[in-house]
C-alpha cells in the first residue's frame, strides 16, 4: 500500500494534540523528533499517539486512508506555542 500526502483545500480539525503535547513537553523542550499517529474522522483529525524520540528527523506527514502519521523535529530553545501553532497549521490541511 502506498502512502499518499495530500493538501486539503478546507482546513480540518485537529483534536486531541495539546493535552498530549503539554505532557510531553512538561520537562522542557529537548532536541529530536515528535512522532505521532491519528486518524481522519469527518471533518476532524483526532490525534491518538504522541511520542517524543530523541533522534532529529525530517518533518513528514502520510496519509493512509484514515490513518494518519506524522513526524515534527524539534530545535530545543523553541516555546510551546512555537512548537503548538505550526504543528497544527501542518496537521489541519492533511
Amino acid at each position: 500500500m502506498e502512502a499518499v500526502t495530500r493538501r486539503r483545500l478546507r482546513p480540518k480539525w485537529v483534536t486531541g494534540l495539546r493535552p498530549r503535547l503539554e505532557a510531553i513537553l512538561r520537562n522542557g523542550i529537548s532536541r529530536g523528533s515528535l512522532l505521532g499517529k491519528g486518524r481522519i474522522v469527518s471533518d476532524m483529525l483526532e490525534v491518538t499517539e504522541l511520542t517524543l524520540v530523541n533522534e532529529p528527523r525530517e518533518m513528514e506527514a502520510k496519509v493512509e486512508g484514515k490513518e494518519v502519521r506524522f513526524v515534527y523535529p524539534l530545535r530545543g530553545n523553541e516555546s510551546f506555542d512555537d512548537v503548538y501553532y505550526p504543528l497544527v497549521r501542518m496537521l489541519s490541511n492533511l
